[in-house]
């Protein structure tokens, strides 16, 4: 009966049936490079043509800059402008999903908290917001063909945001792990093939309030808890140097191939423009330019090219990116439009 309802469910095109207690290997995969479409892009790419190609070109351009083709790309699917693409807008996400499919791409959604701020999410009182979010993702996936399907799902909801994240004896980390294991938990019963990996800061392996975390019996730094737990990781190495970006990975990398993760640790960089907030100009390679960017993530290839858990570099953002020239003044080519 299971083999025939099984069956049933791959002539729809819907998720085949996995036995109860059993879930679905998951297949990692080369990410590199992959890249983040925010919704006051993504909307534009799902429901516009000129949109869509516009995309396409950027990812597809490997001359202006010397860089490599963008690959996988990490899709807002969020409420925005009151439209709810992956509710009301079904047929133009599997539209745009099966012409990247067609383009040799990857595509992921991206969910927060499904609150406003992201960050609220992690709070158990809100965490059924974030979940809701998820389950959209697994809904859409049922109700398309295999062909039009997301192969993962990009989670960042980033709780150390939250004020509770610095108070003495706070449970905001094993709250967002246990956020976390639902989502894992709810794309196992679902039976679906589909990646589950968490945006992390470089620090849940070294500052004070990472490093000896207790969650189900074992004390380890949080970035630990959340590599066993999930496919992959996109580790946000925010830093504009080479040295800086290999030195923060070496954790995670080095764990995800003592536990057996391989292609599981994707490094992300930052491209935007920070200037304004708190973060020192050291975070972002904006103020130095695409070419010096390029040459320092040529740098950091060099230096993980060996290692079996680097996944490829992921960068922060595609509406930054589009903005962001070879070099600043006289000379500094930028996109072709």
């Amino acid at each position: 009966m299971k083999r025939l309802v099984a069956v049933l469910a791959l002539l729809l095109g819907l998720a085949a049936v996995v036995p109860a207690g059993a879930s679905p290997a998951q297949q990692t995969y080369n990410q590199d490079r992959a890249m983040w479409v925010w919704e006051q892009n993504s909307y534009p790419a799902v429901l516009d043509r000129a949109a869509r190609d516009k995309l396409g070109r950027m990812m597809d351009n490997t001359t202006t800059f010397g860089s490599d083709p963008i690959r996988t790309i990490y899709l807002g699917v969020a409420a925005y402008q009151g439209k709810d693409m992956l509710r009301d807008s079904r047929h133009q996400v599997a539209s745009f999903v099966r012409w990247a499919r067609g383009r040799g791409y990857h595509v992921q959604a991206v969910i927060a908290g499904g609150t406003t701020p992201p960050y609220l999410g992690a709070l158990p009182q809100y965490q059924h917001l974030a979940v809701a979010e998820f389950k959209k993702v697994l809904d859409y996936n049922r109700s398309v063909p295999a062909d039009a399907r997301f192969d993962g799902v990009n989670v960042d909801i980033e709780p150390y945001l939250l004020p509770e994240w610095k108070e003495p004896g706070t449970t905001l980390p094993t709250d967002w792990l246990n956020l976390l294991q639902k989502f894992v938990d709810l794309r196992d019963k679902s039976g679906q093939r589909l990646l589950v990996g968490p945006a992390i800061p470089f620090w849940f392996d070294s500052s004070t309030c990472c490093t000896a975390i207790t969650w189900h019996g074992k004390t380890a730094p949080l970035s630990d808890h959340v590599q066993d737990l999930t496919d992959y990781v996109a580790l946000m190495d925010y830093t504009d140097t080479a040295a800086g970006i290999i030195a923060r990975a070496d954790h995670e990398l080095a764990y995800a191939a003592a536990i057996g993760k391989p292609k599981s640790v994707v490094i992300g960089v930052e491209s935007k423009d920070l200037s304004g907030t708190s973060d020192p100009p050291s975070v972002t390679f904006y103020e130095e330019g695409r070419t010096y960017m390029e040459s320092e993530l040529d740098k950091v290839y060099a230096a993980e090219s060996t290692s079996p858990a680097f996944a490829g570099i992921a960068m922060h953002h595609y509406g930054s990116l589009l903005l962001l020239p070879s070099v600043w003044g006289a000379g500094g080519v930028y996109y072709p439009q």
